[in-house]
């Protein structure tokens, strides 16, 4: 079974299409843009990046990840790790509430 998430977009503001893929233990594809993705996807780490508007690198990346089980296993795990790490619900809900109880301190002191 292979399985991996391609975000090839040239137009990506931050790719929850990716964190859902990371929460599944997919490995990651996507393009260097400028934009969350490279927050998402950490290149050889949790999936691999390819230039934007470069079919070849896209098609070298998915043969990559079609070939070398191993890879891909391994980057699907790292990908689940960094998705529980930094994106799941409870460090979102946390991250807010800090956010929520700082801005509650500032009115207080006001």
């Amino acid at each position: 079974d292979w399985s991996s998430d391609v975000c090839s977009s040239d137009l990506e503001a931050f790719g929850v299409v990716l964190l859902e893929a990371m929460a599944s233990g997919k490995p990651l594809i996507t393009s260097d843009i400028e934009s969350g993705m490279r927050e998402i996807n950490k290149a050889g780490e949790t999936g691999l990046v390819v230039a934007p508007g470069d079919p070849q690198a896209l098609r070298r990346a998915i043969e990559t990840m079609w070939t070398s089980k191993s890879l891909t296993k391994k980057m699907g795990i790292n990908a689940r790790s960094r998705y529980e790490l930094l994106y799941s619900p409870s460090v979102f809900r946390s991250k807010w509430l800090n956010i929520i109880c700082s801005a509650e301190k500032k009115k207080e002191k006001r």
